[in-house]
């Protein structure tokens, strides 16, 4: 359930993750910070019919990982603003990633979406209790795996090397653009232009290949794949080009090696740029339980893969 009122209560439940309980779990959980320098805290499910009661010893077990947040800054009047607010945003999205992170380390986790709030334990606990049974089943699916993420760039650079060494013959390298070659300087410019046009035309056949063959090692490791929007603007690093592809793969701890260096192999062509990255909690193929229905945050809010 979402809250609803400008000031419910002096604090909110922000859920980061659903978790299998185990062993240390709980030593990890208390010495962690955070949203808004929270710490955090496992919530249990309780029985059907048994209010306030610890969940049945046959119930799945699954906990949420939760701080308590104020009102003021996570109510859903003031998550609209902050919304806007991008440097607010990139440190709730980093503070929500080490918690999720951390968890990872010694538990199965489902990521919940960033900013998944509550007006109290008791909602929070009801919604878990409620979707118990399904997130028992997925954390069981996703065990053993983790995500990595395959981002592939192309250079918009019409050359590594400087656009001009792309038109000129070597002799006329110290001209001018358009002497020494008989055209003039609005025909050198067009000649450029369209030199630079092809190459980027080029560049991008040769990164739809590797974006190809990259799916063929997938393939061939049967990877179940989410693709996410491309990256645009402020979320892609200076220098790195275009963002041209933008994929999500689920893959066994015991795979893992062996499909990083396969993507690693196809990789090798002039002006683009493969990254693989992980491993992750499984963010992008989590199933996380009904949430509460948040403004939702800019895609990607959940770190650089």
């Amino acid at each position: 359930m979402t809250a609803t009122d400008p000031d419910p209560g002096p604090g909110l439940v922000y859920v980061y993750a659903a978790v299998r309980p185990g062993q240390g779990l709980g030593d990890t959980v208390r010495v962690l910070t955070g949203v808004a320098g929270a710490g955090v805290e496992l919530l249990e499910s309780v029985a059907e019919g048994a209010t306030g009661a610890p969940a049945q010893d046959d119930a799945p077990a699954v906990a949420f990982a939760v701080s308590l947040v104020p009102a003021r800054d996570f109510g859903e009047e003031a998550l609209k603003e902050r919304f806007e607010d991008l440097d607010w945003l990139a440190d709730v999205a980093r503070a929500h990633h080490a918690v999720v992170e951390s968890l990872a380390a010694c538990t199965g986790v489902l990521p919940l979406r960033l900013a998944t709030v509550y007006r109290d334990r008791e909602r929070a606990r009801a919604a878990l209790t409620a979707r118990r049974d399904g997130l028992d089943a997925r954390l069981a699916l996703l065990a053993g795996q983790a995500e990595y993420g395959v981002k592939v760039y192309v250079s918009e650079a019409a050359d590594d090397s400087g656009e001009d060494a792309v038109l000129r013959p070597a002799e006329d390298t110290r001209q001018p653009a358009g002497q020494g070659s008989g055209l003039s300087p609005g025909k050198a410019c067009l000649r450029r232009r369209r030199a630079q046009h092809g190459l980027r035309e080029t560049r991008q056949r040769k990164a739809a290949e590797v974006a190809d063959r990259i799916a063929g090692v997938a393939d061939g490791f049967a990877l179940p794949r989410v693709r996410h929007p491309l990256q645009q603007g402020p979320l892609v690093a200076p220098g790195l080009g275009a963002n041209v592809v933008n994929d999500a793969y689920l893959v066994p701890d015991e795979s893992a090696e062996a499909f990083a260096a396969e993507v690693a192999a196809v990789t090798a062509e002039e002006g683009i740029r493969v990254e693989v990255t992980g491993p992750w909690a499984p963010y992008s193929f989590a199933m996380p339980p009904e949430q509460p229905s948040a403004p939702r945050a800019p895609r990607r809010t959940e770190p650089e893969r």
